[in-house]
């Protein structure tokens, strides 16, 4: 009788525990050992599982309660693997082109695989390859010449503002390339970043850049906003020329050097000059301005700075303008309203206008009875 009661026992505990493994939402792993406790102690073992499995429960639940369902960010494990790295120091580094990777959305790790910190992206890196998109980590602090150019297939730049430099033609011409934020650190756009970004339409630039350098934007011919801001000292040479979607722009009292051509041929509607230097050709053919506001700040305006910008109707230049020079507005061929300081134009009053036709009243009077030489 009592080797039968123990083999009841035994076949009891047994059952009781495999109904607690059925509960668990994971296996349980029986083994020798853990068989030889229960058939000792069986009610130890049972409350043994039970917490177990309280304890398991109540962190789910917390798990549940304090971790709400969202996006998770890249890991570090979605690095790009193959990358090419040229060591700078005994401490840093710079990648050097796509090596063997393939992806084509490229996230660059912050170190190499010899465990140096990577801190640049070298000249013509990712040149003319097909990457569609690059992650850049905040251990990279500048970005070299020709670095990204001619990444046709390219469509979204991740940047941190730990970047402080970016190269001439670092992205120009990337074709698909639509939306760009500047890093916050960045002081100048340089010599032709962004040129030939035919899909590029908005771009984002921080109060810390003074210096916008030539053809930095030119032939942007999606590009429709920009704001220029206050602190900015320079806007060289062509920088926006053929913008043909730029249909506004402010041009800051700060800025002291405008460069040749700096508009020319952009699709600008009206502009607001707040800066004291208007040089040649600034705003050259652009055909559809209608609407120039100039303000007190302004104190010359160059060669040639308004001509061919035939649909200017009305013109009203300010006291504070001191010289307006030869061809300053000429052909502009639907001007008939002029406003112009009495003594602003010199001895070559009429040239100012050259070609425009249509004035039919400068301050008030008749172009031939104001202007002792107008010539059309």
């Amino acid at each position: 009788m009592k080797v039968f009661a123990s083999f009841t026992a035994l076949v009891l505990s047994v059952l009781m525990l495999a109904n607690i493994a059925g509960c668990s939402d994971k296996p349980v792993e029986t083994s020798q050992s853990q068989t030889s406790a229960v058939t000792t102690e069986p009610q130890a073992q049972t409350e043994e599982t039970t917490s177990s499995q309280t304890s398991e429960s109540t962190d789910e639940t917390e798990d549940e309660e304090t971790n709400p369902t969202f996006t998770m960010p890249e890991a570090p494990g979605n690095n790009s693997e193959g990358l090419q790295f040229e060591a700078i120091d005994k401490k840093t580094a710079k990648v050097t082109g796509l090596g063997t990777c393939r992806d084509k959305k490229v996230v660059i790790p912050c170190e190499t695989p010899d465990g140096l910190t990577v801190v640049q992206i070298a000249d013509k890196a990712f040149i003319e390859t097909n990457i569609t998109e690059v992650i850049v980590p905040e251990t990279v602090t500048s970005i070299g010449n020709h670095a990204f150019r001619y990444c046709a297939n390219l469509t979204s730049v991740r940047l941190t503002d730990h970047i402080t430099s970016i190269g001439s033609f670092a992205f120009s011409n990337c074709l698909n390339l639509t939306y760009f934020v500047m890093p916050a650190g960045l002081t100048k756009i340089s010599n032709s970043m962004f040129m030939g970004d035919l899909s590029l339409k908005t771009i984002i630039i921080p109060d810390s850049v003074t210096d916008i350098e030539k053809f930095a934007f030119r032939d942007c011919q999606s590009l429709n906003v920009i704001d220029i801001p206050e602190g900015v000292t320079s806007i060289g040479e062509g920088a926006f020329e053929r913008c043909k979607s730029l249909e506004f722009v402010k041009i800051p009292e700060s800025v002291i050097y405008f460069g040749h051509h700096a508009f020319s041929s952009a699709g600008l509607v009206s502009i607001q000059l707040d800066c004291r230097l208007i040089t040649a050709y600034a705003f050259y053919r652009c055909r559809k301005l209608e609407k120039v506001v100039f303000s007190d700040n302004v104190v010359r305006i160059e060669c040639g700075a308004f001509s061919s910008c035939e649909a200017i109707v009305d013109l009203a230049i300010p006291d504070s303008v001191e010289w307006i020079d030869v061809g300053s507005f000429a052909n502009c061929t639907s001007l008939t309203t002029v406003v112009v300081p009495q003594e602003t134009v010199g001895n070559n009053k009429s040239e100012v206008f050259g070609g425009c036709k249509g004035v039919l009243s400068v301050n008030g009077k008749s172009p031939k009875e104001y202007f002792d030489n107008w010539v059309y």
